[in-house]
């Protein structure tokens, strides 16, 4: 039944990936945006690396633009690589989620956390 919730989650995202032709909104757009900002620091190049990926964005951590870049090497930028990567988060959460109710009370609470969260936009 995990296993079930957890594919009819990714395929959503795919399919919405796919079908999307809006442009990303305010936030997504935002991210978007400084994870380029991070790619271009990353590819010029500088003496002073460490300093420049870490004056960026002074207001975000780097840690999720960051990992957003080995996905935009492979397959392009593009906000659909962005949902993709968001759904590799979501699963994660989605599993920790199931994880935790299932531990703190039994496995039907576990499985009714991660429909919850399965079910967010």
């Amino acid at each position: 039944m995990l296993l079930g919730l957890g594919l009819w989650t990714f395929g959503s995202h795919l399919v919405w990936a796919l079908l999307d032709t809006l442009p990303p909104g305010w936030d997504p757009g935002v991210h978007l945006h400084l994870a380029f900002k991070y790619w271009q620091v990353l590819t010029v190049g500088s003496e002073r690396l460490w300093f420049d990926l870490l004056n960026v964005e002074p207001f975000y951590p780097p840690l999720y633009h960051l990992s957003l870049l080995p996905a935009f090497a492979v397959l392009g930028f593009s906000t659909d690589t962005a949902v993709l990567v968001n759904a590799l988060y979501l699963a994660v959460m989605f599993l920790a989620t199931y994880a935790i109710g299932r531990r703190i009370y039994d496995r039907p609470t576990g499985l009714l956390a991660a429909f919850l969260i399965a079910s967010y936009p």
